[in-house]
């Protein structure tokens, strides 16, 4: 670790204009991302078109730095429902939060179960009207082929 001199600039920046500084540390900075063997760039989306019975449901995916924005919707598109999961070391359980909708339901509890299995926080937008628990295992079962192939190549 270096050490910074009376201004607060690390003893290699010392004695330096401002705009050199500047210069000399986006310098390095590039330096270091040319030498590094592999980059992940964020963010990144898919979008993936799937048919259940007589419904179209478009699943979109952006994965951002150790989390990811996942929405279910159809061709009416909107964002009714938003709920965020994140895994913590004190419980088993990820902790949940409804962040907009009307009750805590399918999407809280889908993005509680892919934050556990996937270890990111996970923000998670279900806007389909379910009539049936098989509708209900499709999208999961649709999400988690869809995840396992984006977040684990």
């Amino acid at each position: 670790m270096e050490s910074n001199d009376s201004s607060g600039l690390p003893a290699a920046l010392a004695g330096l204009s401002l705009d050199e500084a500047i210069h000399t540390t986006e310098d390095k900075a590039e330096k270091d991302l040319a030498g590094a063997d592999t980059l992940v760039s964020v963010p990144r989306t898919s979008n993936y078109k799937s048919q259940f019975r007589d419904s179209v449901l478009l699943f979109h995916v952006m994965v951002l730095e150790k989390s990811a924005f996942l929405w279910i919707g159809t061709e009416g598109l909107g964002l009714e429902d938003l709920n965020m999961a994140v895994p913590t070391p004190y419980d088993e359980q990820p902790s949940v939060i409804e962040i907009m909708g009307g009750s805590a339901g399918f999407g809280a509890s889908m993005s509680q179960k892919l934050s556990k299995r996937f270890g990111i926080l996970l923000y998670v937008s279900v806007n389909v009207m379910i009539d049936s628990s098989d509708m209900e295992m499709f999208i999961q079962k649709e999400t988690i082929t869809l995840l396992t192939k984006i977040l684990c190549p």
